[in-house]
């Protein structure tokens, strides 16, 4: 079966269309969130500790999960720069050239990254991945779950042709999801 299950005529016999005959995986980028690096990359927690839906057989470190996203990446966005000083931006980048020297790194504030360092780069190496044993055991073994359903990571996207009316979605969100107003204990004012 493809990987988008979509058919293609050839003749009299039908074919299915596979994802690699319309794309190429061109480039592996991994997002670090430079206000939290540090403290992250330190932490001693486990991915059991941090999300429920890990496996139980999942011993890996927050530290670990993070070390193979890096040293995987052919380009690593250092995001969030403007909430950091440069003393602790450069300490980051310093972990991220460490564990991954030949990787881009791109600086970035509110994900604003110049859409040729991350697409048509041609950085994907297909043998560099391969190096990589578990990449390569999942991919043998046809076994690999992805990160969103491994650590329950989801996303949603919202469409309509009406746009929000934007006080009323400010007013509703402030409302439900921050304090607004202090809070007074009873008696004082």
């Amino acid at each position: 079966m493809s990987v988008n299950g979509k058919k293609k005529e050839t003749g009299s016999t039908q074919a299915m269309t596979t994802l690699s005959e319309l794309a190429r995986l061109d480039t592996c980028v991994t997002v670090v969130d430079a206000s939290n690096f540090l403290a992250n990359y330190e932490s001693v927690e486990s991915v059991r500790d941090r999300t429920a839906d890990a496996a139980d057989e999942d011993e890996r470190t927050i530290a670990d999960l993070m070390t193979d996203q890096l040293e995987f990446a052919d380009v690593v966005i250092v995001n969030k720069s403007d909430l950091v000083t440069p003393k602790q931006l450069s300490a980051v980048k310093a972990v991220v050239r460490r564990l991954n020297p030949t990787a881009q790194v791109v600086t970035s504030s509110h994900s604003k990254v110049p859409l040729h360092r991350v697409m048509n780069t041609g950085l994907f190496s297909l043998d560099k991945a391969e190096r990589f044993p578990e990449w390569r055991q999942s991919v043998i073994e046809n076994n690999h779950v992805p990160e969103t359903e491994e650590y329950g990571i989801s996303s949603l996207v919202y469409r309509t042709d009406r746009p929000f009316h934007p006080v009323r979605l400010y007013e509703d969100f402030t409302e439900r999801f921050f304090f607004t107003q202090a809070l007074v204990p009873d008696g004082e004012e």
